[in-house]
C-alpha cells in the first residue's frame, strides 16, 4: 500500500478521491484556515498547483517562500515566478499525465527536489512586500519627476 498523502483541496475533490476508492491513502483537508497555512507548507513535500487559468497565486509564492519544491502549470503570471528545471517543474494545461509524471520525478530524485526547493525559496524573495512597496515608490518618484 502506498504512503498516505495529505492534500490541501477543495471539498469538491472529494467525490472523485472516493469513486477511485482512494480514501485510504488521500485525506482530502477541504479549505485551511490562514493561521494554519505555514505549518501545512511546512509539513509537506511537494507544492502543485494544476491551474487553467491564474495570476501570480499567493499560494506559489508563499510555498516558494516555505522552501517547496513546486510542480506548477504554465498559465499567467506563474512562469514569471518559477522558472522550469531551475525553480520548479512547469507543466502544460489541463495535462494530468505531465502533472503526474513531474510529481513523480521531484519525490524520486532527492537531488533534485532539494535543488528546485532552495531555488524557489531564494526566488520567493523578489515578492517580499517590503521590496515590492519599495520599487512602487522608487516608480512613482521617477515618474513624478517628469511633472515638476
Amino acid at each position: 500500500m502506498s504512503p498516505k498523502m495529505n492534500l490541501m483541496l477543495g471539498s469538491s475533490v472529494s467525490r472523485g478521491v472516493r469513486d477511485k476508492g482512494i480514501q485510504g491513502s488521500v485525506e482530502v483537508t477541504g479549505r485551511v484556515p490562514y493561521e494554519a497555512v505555514h505549518a501545512y507548507l511546512m509539513n509537506s513535500t511537494l507544492f502543485v498547483l494544476p491551474s487553467l487559468n491564474e495570476g501570480l497565486p499567493n499560494a506559489l509564492i508563499q510555498a516558494m517562500a516555505a522552501g517547496l519544491p513546486i510542480v506548477a502549470s504554465r498559465v499567467g503570471g506563474i512562469p514569471e515566478a518559477v522558472r522550469d528545471g531551475i525553480d520548479g517543474l512547469l507543466v502544460e494545461p489541463g495535462s494530468p499525465s505531465e502533472l503526474a509524471d513531474r510529481m513523480i520525478r521531484i519525490l524520486e530524485d532527492r537531488k533534485l527536489a532539494l535543488k528546485l526547493a532552495k531555488n524557489a525559496k531564494y526566488a520567493a524573495k523578489r515578492y517580499k512586500a517590503d521590496d515590492i512597496v519599495e520599487r512602487y515608490i522608487n516608480l512613482f518618484e521617477l515618474c513624478s519627476q517628469d511633472f515638476k
